[in-house]
């Protein structure tokens, strides 16, 4: 038994540490894409590959969370940004991050001034405040979409005009970015605390003849590489003023010089792990999250 001197949050994190194992639950927190609610379903192979979840719940985000179990460890998994940020963590385990560090960079626009005021603007494609700014072509981006939607390049300032005025980009802000041509495009997938990455999978993408823009449904071969140390330190550059902890997976482009040109970092799982094929590795990922998992009300 741990002295009563110690603080509570403190003798809370230390017990839990000293503790045995226990089986655990997980709570895979809302839904998303038929692929995504397939990967994570309670009987998915995924489980197997980790060998430590006895029991997997999948409750929509406006679901309020069961009470604890005892004899059990309760872990929390959300899936999206707005499960993250609806996510009670008044109680259970889980690794998320701040509500701060969400909509920092889920939002495009947010994170491209982030990354400006924290000195990795050079790390990002450049960033043009206004049409007559823009070096072309160039990148139109919604601040709030994902999967590759709401982007387009531009090529004139009339396409530029032209997409102001249709479906996605009507009515809503862009971001405005230099284009930074690439045929192979990386994405890492990474589970972190503190703003250190924990563990990682990198997969490079290499994009079909014509395409520009990765997108969900684009063609592309994809093969599992290992990052230089040099693009992991250029991720964590990102992450550390944010204290950022929880999955992530960045996409970005190397260079012609070799360096670091973040496209986004999305804070939470990635797409590409949902595909059947990489199974061990969303397996290896999530085997990091319930091992560094700690009690959310904790802080």
């Amino acid at each position: 038994m741990l002295p009563d001197v110690l603080p509570r949050a403190t003798r809370t994190v230390l017990n839990y540490l000293t503790s045995s194992p226990r089986p655990v639950r997980l709570i895979v927190y809302g839904r998303h894409s038929a692929d995504w609610n397939t990967a994570l379903a309670p009987d998915a192979p995924v489980w197997n590959v980790i060998g430590q979840v006895g029991e997997v719940m999948v409750l929509p985000h406006e679901a309020p969370l069961p009470p604890s179990r005892s004899g059990w460890r309760t872990l929390i998994l959300p899936l999206m940004e707005p499960h993250i940020l609806a996510c009670a963590r008044d109680r259970h385990e889980g690794l998320m991050p701040s509500h701060h560090a969400v909509r920092t960079l889920a939002d495009k626009a947010l994170f491209a001034y982030y990354a400006e005021s924290h000195g990795l603007g050079r790390l990002c494609p450049p960033r043009f405040a206004s049409t007559s700014e823009a070096a072309l072509p160039c990148v139109v981006k919604r601040h709030d979409l994902n999967g590759g939607c709401g982007v387009e390049i531009a090529e004139s300032i009339e396409g530029l005009a032209e997409l102001s005025g249709i479906e996605p980009w009507k009515g809503h802000p862009v971001l405005l970015q230099g284009y930074e041509p690439s045929p192979a495009q990386y994405v890492t997938h990474a589970v972190c605390r503190s703003g250190r990455i924990l563990s990682q999978v990198t997969y490079r993408q290499t994009l079909a003849d014509g395409a520009r823009i990765r997108r969900w449904n684009t063609a592309l071969v994809q093969e599992r590489v290992s990052p230089a140390a040099a693009w992991l330190d250029g991720i964590e550059r990102f992450l550390r003023p944010l204290s950022y902890s929880g999955p992530c997976c960045v996409d970005y482009i190397a260079r012609a010089d070799g360096s670091l040109c973040v496209f986004e970092i999305n804070p939470r799982l990635g797409g590409s792990l949902m595909m059947p094929e990489n199974v061990g590795d969303l397996g290896a990922l999530l085997r990091t999250l319930l091992r560094f998992a700690r009690p959310l009300a904790t802080g």
